[in-house]
């Protein structure tokens, strides 16, 4: 995926519907189960509903060696750079037979939610 691509062209391109839900970051635990990421110190948004399948947040360090943990609420958080980023997608498509769907689409739902130029890192939480 090249550094052109904007955010109305990577939604078409994956599907997906990128309207934002924030919470409150002390609300995470009780919010409906997914991904998200934050806006500022005191909200987030998300960006992916969790699926019925064995995938998780920290699959994306664990398995394709990208992000590093950060503190979080309960669990600890996955902080990604842009390099990063662009290695995520494509990391992910090449183990996809080693993956369930759920995990390929969270790492979907991550670069749609961040298109390029990414200017700062960003900041995951999950609560499933």
């Amino acid at each position: 995926m090249g550094m052109g691509m904007g955010m109305e062209t990577i939604s078409r391109y994956f599907g997906h519907n990128l309207t934002k839900v924030r919470i409150k970051k002390t609300d995470l635990y009780e919010s409906v189960p997914g991904l998200y990421q934050e806006l500022n110190p005191e909200e987030l948004n998300r960006i992916h509903t969790a699926l019925a399948e064995d995938y998780s947040l920290g699959d994306i360090l664990d398995y394709l060696e990208l992000g590093e943990f950060i503190e979080g609420i309960e669990e600890p958080g996955l902080e990604l750079d842009a390099r990063e980023l662009d290695k995520l997608l494509d990391l992910a498509e090449e183990m996809r037979e080693f993956h369930p769907p759920g995990f390929i689409a969270m790492c979907r739902d991550i670069i749609a939610a961040n298109p390029p130029p990414l200017a700062a890192p960003v900041k995951l939480f999950a609560n499933f």
